[in-house]
């Protein structure tokens, strides 16, 4: 509940917010296309969140706001995380969550050091987050912070108690909303009561009830009241995660040399991406990505793709080469019928 001496302003409950409703969504949609100024515009967007009609509204499964999951790595990681360490650093001695600079150096020098005893299985060395948090940091780096370093490196560092208890509320509600398992409605409930009670401390301690400090919580701090709802409609929140996507454009947006038809280009590579998968389901020995030192004491592999010399004797000598068209006529033959699978798939 925020805590406001203005009684014309509304307050709201965390425990019992209102939700918005595809007819409220829909009418906004025509408010925007009606208006006939860009302050008009504006006012509505300030007003209802919802700025344009969005493309996958296209989609004969949409239906607001169901079909809006939050990117676990996004919101977690490289919002919330990223912006309550930046509270820490920037923090005064008359804040409520105030850790000196000492601290915060220190903290960082031990996360450096703890690569010896705690190295993460899902990344690369963790930086010294009081000096490199925004030039060297991903989401693979703040999970390792917020899951694994900041709780008992801060507890031997003595920092804030009240800072610590809050944030670790953070961490179990977090840590619960992204695990992969079945969560009952009872199990969602408690996730509620864990977030609501983190909102509710970061409020007390970071805004402190002094309007001039609202900017301390952010929407994306606020959003996290709606993970068990979302987890009621679509599973767990990982499922929403936009790593997944970003990571193969990133792989296909290199491989990419037609400056004239791009876009053509970009779809033959995902064709023949997919071509090779399906290749490899049936023949397994053609990956060469595989561990050679396994295959290499493996008496039975084989390798069915290799460069064979053919000398000018042995054009007619024992039907070799008889022998060498045949299996290119075979594999050619194999990779035609793959094709067709494909495009009748498609």
């Amino acid at each position: 509940m925020i805590i406001n001496d203005n009684p014309n302003h509304p307050t709201y409950d965390l425990d019992n917010l209102p939700m918005c409703t595809e007819s409220h969504y829909w009418s906004t949609i025509k408010k925007l296309f009606e208006a006939t100024t860009k302050k008009a515009v504006d006012n509505i967007v300030k007003a209802t969140g919802i700025s344009c009609l969005p493309l996958c509204a296209a989609s004969p499964a949409f239906f607001h706001p169901t079909f809006f999951p939050p990117d676990p790595f996004h919101l977690i990681y490289e919002n919330c995380m990223v912006f309550i360490v930046d509270l820490w650093v920037k923090s005064e001695p008359a804040d409520g969550f105030y850790i000196s600079e000492e601290q915060l150096r220190k903290f960082g020098l031990l996360v450096s050091q703890a690569m010896f005893t705690l190295p993460p299985s899902f990344c690369g060395p963790i930086h010294d987050p009081f000096l490199k948090h925004h030039s060297q940091y991903n989401i693979y780096k703040w999970m390792a912070l917020l899951h694994w370093y900041i709780i008992p490196i801060s507890i031997e560092l003595g920092f804030n108690s009240i800072v610590l208890q809050k944030f670790s509320h953070f961490v179990q509600a977090m840590e619960f909303s992204v695990t992969l398992l079945p969560r009952s409605e009872s199990d969602l409930e408690a996730l509620q009561k864990i977030i609501v009670n983190f909102l509710k401390g970061y409020e007390k301690i970071c805004v402190g009830g002094n309007p001039e400090h609202i900017s301390r919580f952010r929407l994306c701090i606020f959003q996290l009241i709606h993970i068990p709802q979302n987890i009621l409609w679509n599973g767990s929140i990982r499922v929403g995660s936009q790593a997944t996507v970003e990571r193969s454009i990133g792989e296909m947006s290199c491989r990419i040399c037609s400056k004239k038809a791009v876009f053509a280009n970009l779809a033959n590579q995902i064709h023949e991406r997919e071509i090779l998968k399906i290749l490899l389901l049936y023949y397994p020995s053609l990956d060469c990505n595989k561990d050679k030192s396994n295959s290499a004491l493996d008496p039975t592999h084989i390798k069915p793709v290799k460069m064979v010399k053919i000398l000018k004797k042995e054009l007619c000598a024992n039907g070799s080469l008889d022998q060498h068209l045949q299996a290119i006529s075979s594999f050619l033959g194999h990779c035609i019928h793959l094709l067709k699978c494909q495009s009748q798939i498609i």
